[in-house]
């Protein structure tokens, strides 16, 4: 079964480096290509929604791309609510380092160490 959703976005903040265009992608993979002077809106046909299915928008500037993180939403049958591949590195007693793949990146999430909040990331925030 598949169909069509229309998504849109708000620019980047930074307006020092120009977007020459953005790629809205399914599951890391280029969908649509809308120039960065266009309106932030695209048209996404043949979407299988019968399962889960991470849809992003990818910032491209003359210095590469935002990561896929930075724009996403879990769609579908089945889609995540909680954050998605949980990592951690640079364990010390005192501190460690976490990235997370967000199913909502304007979502604020809540980082609890044995059940206790340690910390709160605004959305768009995935580290």
């Amino acid at each position: 079964m598949s169909c069509s959703c229309v998504i849109s976005w708000s620019p980047p903040d930074d307006l020092l480096t120009p977007v020459s265009q953005y790629h809205v992608c399914v599951d890391g993979i280029v969908r649509a290509v809308v120039p960065g002077s266009f309106k932030c809106k695209a048209l996404i046909e043949n979407i299988d929604l019968s399962k889960s299915i991470n849809l992003s928008v990818r910032a491209v500037t003359e210095n590469g791309h935002s990561p896929d993180a930075a724009c996403t939403i879990s769609l579908g049958k089945d889609a995540p609510i909680a954050a998605q591949h949980v990592r951690i590195w640079s364990i010390t007693p005192i501190s460690a380092c976490v990235s997370w793949y967000p199913s909502d990146s304007n979502a604020e999430h809540i980082i609890l160490l044995n059940a206790v909040k340690v910390g709160v990331c605004p959305p768009s925030v995935f580290q």
